[in-house]
């Protein structure tokens, strides 16, 4: 779906505020899918990087959520609160990326992002493949609470 004028006005609040801090980024990299393409372009606006570096990249993709996709889950049986606290209770859902699967994905991006030259990067992505990406900084198992992260929030994981 495409990105909301909220999401476009949290988008430029979140680049108002790293332009304000005077952060500074080597690197921006995001998911191609349109709405994190376009929070990260927004961004990159208001802290001077360039649109056409932006390295798009596949792993940073949104959890596929098969038969849940575009729906809301509330209507499949499953309560807001059991998704935030179990993550796997979509597991069971036709077409849906395994959590594990999902973990996997986000450990090897983190590795990755670990071996790159670069100083400070940028991702761009979404929020439960979020979750995925601060468990893995944390090296934590994935029955742990990591917290939610809410639209165009910076979060600092090293």
């Amino acid at each position: 779906t495409p990105l909301t004028q909220r999401g476009r006005d949290q988008a430029k609040q979140t680049g108002a505020n790293a332009q304000k801090k005077g952060i500074k980024v080597d690197i921006v990299i995001s998911s191609p899918l349109d709405r994190a393409h376009d929070t990260a372009k927004i961004i990159a606006e208001h802290i001077d990087y360039p649109l056409e570096e932006i390295l798009l990249d596949e792993m940073l993709r949104e959890r596929n959520f098969g038969a849940a996709e575009g729906r809301n889950i509330n209507h499949l049986g499953i309560s807001d609160e059991e998704y935030m606290n179990n993550p796997f209770s979509l597991d069971h859902l036709d077409g849906v990326e395994k959590i594990t699967d999902l973990q996997y994905r986000a450990n090897k991006l983190w590795q990755q992002l670990l071996e790159r030259p670069e100083k400070t990067i940028l991702i761009v992505s979404h929020g439960a493949f979020g979750r995925s990406v601060m468990r893995a900084a944390k090296n934590a198992p994935l029955s742990e609470d990591v917290g939610y992260i809410n639209n165009a929030e910076v979060i600092r994981l090293i």
